[in-house]
């Protein structure tokens, strides 16, 4: 959007860019904290026999987030192998 109201000033249809007085928001990052022991075996204990149990252990051990998780699609699953492709 900047680079496009710039070109517009180039082009002589505006006099200034009216993005340069927005003020963004500062983004805060929160810090990560992985599960240590104790929490991956209560997390295991919680997710036991749950119907998402298969789910909440692949994304457990191996690091994909939800999104991935719900973007995987039969072919990107090996069941013979136990492999998920990229």
């Amino acid at each position: 959007m900047y680079k496009a109201l710039q070109q517009a000033i180039a082009a002589g249809h505006l006099q200034a860019n009216p993005s340069e007085a927005c003020v963004l928001p500062r983004i805060e990052q929160r810090e990560i904290s992985p599960l240590d022991d104790t929490d991956i075996s209560n997390f295991l204990k919680a997710i036991r026999g749950h119907r998402f149990e298969t789910l909440y252990l692949t994304m457990l051990f191996t690091g994909m987030r939800r999104g991935e998780m719900c973007g995987l699609t039969w072919d990107c699953v090996e069941l013979n192998s136990g492999k998920i492709l990229n």
